[in-house]
């Protein structure tokens, strides 16, 4: 039994009773953070050691913004940590 199942094909304002300027997408708001194995299956650079030495000196080399620690992980801001790489400036 190989169903093909139709999906519509309609705009999200047509499907919610929101009208489509209040609809936001799901990443448009809030980064979503990554621990470090994903970040680095994800992206070729940096490596898995320059992220981790980044992360233990990012008080003294500015991105702090860019990692977050919860319980015993530390986790990752990838877009943030691009645009403090790159010279902008974190939220």
């Amino acid at each position: 039994m190989s169903e093909k199942y139709q999906v519509p094909l309609t705009s999200l304002s047509l499907l919610s009773n929101r009208p489509g300027s209040d609809i936001e997408l799901v990443n448009a708001g809030e980064e979503i953070p990554v621990t470090f194995k994903d970040f680095t299956n994800t992206y070729t650079w940096p490596n898995m050691g320059s992220l981790r030495k980044m992360a233990y000196e990012s008080e003294v080399n500015g991105l702090a913004g860019a990692f977050i620690k919860f319980k015993k992980r530390r986790l990752v801001l990838p877009l943030t940590l691009f645009k403090l790489l790159k010279g902008g400036k974190s939220k």
